[in-house]
């Protein structure tokens, strides 16, 4: 499953209306979910201060366009080693074959 994400700096994000569930999906992550609809909203990387929001679960997700002009931030595909061999990316950003804070993540378990 794939979809777009943004990345905030821990504290540079605040939900504006209740409070998310949380679940642990594995042994490096969190993730967030609505608790009326169960919508995906973020996840987390244990031991990074970043969180990672789901652009649909935004009131304006317009506001965030991911194109290689975004005046926001830096924007590019990652994970896409293992996209769907049909499935093409054409629109001029970055292709990262893994998420950079998954494999840090990955890293801190082995050592532990």
């Amino acid at each position: 499953m794939s979809g777009a994400v943004l990345r905030f700096g821990g504290a540079g994000f605040h939900m504006t209306r209740g409070e998310p569930r949380r679940y642990r999906s594995s042994p490096i992550a969190t993730r967030s979910f609505c608790g009326e609809c169960g919508s995906p909203l973020a996840f987390a990387y244990d031991g990074a201060s970043d969180l990672w929001l789901a652009l649909g679960s935004l009131d304006h997700p317009e506001d965030w366009p991911m194109t290689p002009q975004a005046t926001w931030g830096a924007t590019a595909h990652t994970q896409t080693g293992t996209r769907i061999p049909w499935h093409t990316l054409a629109d001029g950003l970055p292709e990262l074959a893994a998420a950079v804070h998954r494999l840090a993540a990955e890293a801190d378990l082995r050592s532990r």
